[in-house]
């Protein structure tokens, strides 16, 4: 049995070489080709509408949480994009990055890890909904002829996110998670701070706050529907006739695949055959989908290194604050 390491290091090098492949397959000088026509503009724009969904996912965050400015949860949120998008090799390494920022900028550890899972939950259920509004537009900008195939397309991408929902309901995952932040207690005495017991009762408290609830579900699918934009935005750069609808079938579609695929860093591959599979399917030709994944890819960089860097900075600061505390 390889161990997880392991499996990450090859999920990785597949997906790469997935990646490499369909590129070499498109015509890498045409990709090239088609990615200069991008300039610094539109590479900027790119980054200033996904600032935004950046900020819709900090409200989201910040209607969670206690003691913690919308500032520090956007900014947490950031970092958490941040970090997802460079050095989050193992799956969910980009939420505990946003953990871990929120507490550096003011929250308690406890109301950070429960809030941040209460929001991941409605993140899951606004990708589902969006997952969905994906697939009736490919239905209408294909026609009724590929119902069936859009079916499976849905199915395949809805159902680990319909299990992650249904796990994260889960009365029995909550007192096993309940169990394990106890072991955690007792060895590593996180007691101290408290993280365990109230991050269970951010948790408790937050999930029958109905209101709260929808609210975040509402941000988080105003964010996806951002992204549909950002592709609408990319094909015009581009001078590629892409309908709304269009659009917003095809970033669904991307993100369901790196949804489904989550255990592979950075999704590697996986959005390259997202953009290949459904923009061929929506009339873009390969060497265009795979550049405009690249594309997003170079934004997803650009955004990731200040977000890095404002990380690094607090975490400098957490401890020079803590030395300058030492009598």
């Amino acid at each position: 049995m390889l161990n997880r390491r392991t499996q990450l290091s090859l999920a990785l090098i597949a997906g790469l070489a997935l990646a490499i492949g369909l590129a070499a397959h498109a015509g890498l000088s045409t990709i090239l080709e088609v990615m200069g026509r991008l300039g610094a503009a539109e590479f900027a724009w790119l980054c200033i509408m996904q600032m935004g969904s950046v900020l819709l996912c900090g409200v989201a965050w910040w209607i969670f949480t206690s003691g913690a400015s919308l500032t520090a949860c956007t900014a947490a949120r950031f970092v958490r994009d941040g970090a997802s998008s460079v050095v989050a090799i193992i799956p969910g390494m980009g939420e505990i990055a946003g953990i871990r920022a929120l507490t550096l900028f003011g929250a308690r550890a406890g109301n950070a890890a429960g809030s941040g899972a209460i929001d991941l939950a409605t993140e899951i259920v606004a990708q589902i909904l969006f997952t969905l509004a994906g697939v009736v537009a490919l239905v209408a900008v294909l026609g009724r002829a590929e119902l069936d195939h859009a079916v499976g397309i849905a199915a395949a991408s809805l159902l680990p996110l319909l299990l992650a929902y249904l796990a994260l309901r889960s009365a029995w995952l909550r007192k096993a998670a309940t169990r394990c932040l106890a072991r955690l207690d007792r060895r590593f005495d996180l007691a101290r701070w408290g993280l365990g017991a109230e991050a269970g009762r951010t948790v408790a408290l937050l999930w029958q706050d109905r209101t709260r609830l929808a609210a975040g579900v509402l941000l988080h699918f105003l964010a996806w529907l951002l992204s549909a934009l950002q592709i609408w935005y990319a094909a015009w750069a581009l001078d590629i006739a892409l309908p709304p609808l269009a659009s917003l079938a095809l970033a669904a579609l991307v993100h369901a695949a790196r949804g489904v695929l989550f255990v592979v860093p950075w999704g590697a591959g996986v959005q390259e055959v997202g953009f290949l599979v459904a923009g061929v399917a929506l009339g873009i030709d390969e060497p265009t989908a795979i550049a405009m994944s690249l594309a997003f890819r170079v934004r997803d960089t650009l955004l990731a290194l200040p977000a890095l860097l404002l990380w690094g900075v607090a975490e400098l600061r957490e401890v020079w604050l803590a030395r300058k505390a030492e009598p």
